[in-house]
């Protein structure tokens, strides 16, 4: 019963943790816009508030832990004192002599430290267990399903795109998409226009298998995109996102995260297509430059256009 209530004070503490290092987390990369809401205060207070949760059960279980060791430890002092009572009441009626009473208490010494080790052993084995339950609830819970691909491989695709009697939802009481239907050529430039919330961004989405369709089927020159594998779908197709993320590294660094083997000659090619390359010469470490996490050394529209760059290179 104890340990099941100090297991599940343990996952409290784990997931008040993780809530408040995420929560901190996000304060650093929306810095700029706390700053421009003027919410400083506001974020400040909620960082407070989360610390006290963390803090104040992380207390709990300290406190759970330290009266726990003071009742070990006096049991194992009393255990000490009969012990020793034992062993003097037994040489002072010759049952046995000095030596053997100090032998006796050196073996009695070493299994109880084997005991303690044996339990610091098991609590370690417990903290690992819980460690890998939690991992494991995060990649194979419902915020993280596991994607599945066919089988199917195309080297390159022509660029022929259809949706066929498409049906989409996030939730099931709230449609997003119901019985969509347009195709696409290759060579074709076409645009999507709406409303904020009516659909544009989940097309690409659907396109690329970040979510399945609830019905009908999407096809990319004739197939469909459910019998493809990933490398044949994904590796022929790149959305570039309204707000594309740039990784805490060099400008050479980010680029080389889509294709290990990049030339110099493709990446500048590249930037140029783009209009990066006139950028990345005016700074003094050139390609080499770190940009920062999420890329706030950069304007927004310099995001887009290494992320435009990135494509390329893909």
């Amino acid at each position: 019963m104890r340990a099941s209530i100090r297991n599940k004070n343990d996952k409290e503490l784990r997931k008040s943790k993780e809530k408040l290092s995420s929560f901190i987390s996000e304060m650093v990369r929306g810095s700029k816009d706390i700053k421009l809401l003027n919410s400083e205060e506001g974020f400040i207070n909620e960082m407070d508030s989360r610390i006290k949760d963390s803090f104040g059960l992380q207390y709990k279980m300290e406190l759970s832990s330290s009266r726990s060791r003071f009742f070990s430890w006096t049991f194992d002092d009393f255990s000490k004192y009969v012990l020793i009572t034992l062993l003097v009441l037994g040489m002072i009626s010759n049952s046995f002599s000095p030596s053997n009473a100090l032998i006796l208490y050196n073996y009695s010494q070493r299994s109880s430290g084997f005991s303690w080790m044996l339990g610091n052993v098991m609590e370690m084995f417990k903290d690992f267990n819980l460690s890998c339950n939690r991992v494991r609830d995060i990649i194979e819970g419902d915020n993280f399903p596991k994607e599945k691909f066919g089988k199917k491989a195309i080297k390159e695709i022509n660029g022929n795109f259809e949706f066929k009697h498409v049906d989409f939802s996030y939730t099931e009481d709230k449609p997003v998409l119901k019985d969509l239907n347009f195709k696409i050529n290759a060579n074709e430039t076409v645009a999507f226009v709406g409303r904020s919330g009516s659909g544009k961004t989940t097309i690409f989405n659907l396109l690329c298998r970040m979510y399945d369709v609830n019905d009908g089927e999407i096809l990319v020159d004739g197939n469909n995109i459910n019998t493809l594998n990933k490398d044949s779908l994904r590796g022929n197709i790149t959305v570039i996102s309204q707000n594309p993320y740039i990784f805490n590294m060099s400008i050479r660094d980010n680029f080389r995260l889509v294709k290990e083997n990049l030339t110099e000659e493709e990446m500048i090619e590249a930037s140029k297509v783009a209009a990066f390359d006139e950028f990345v010469s005016t700074l003094k470490d050139g390609y080499d430059t770190i940009i920062g996490e999420g890329g706030v050394n950069l304007s927004g529209g310099e995001k887009q256009r290494l992320a435009i760059a990135r494509a390329l290179i893909q």
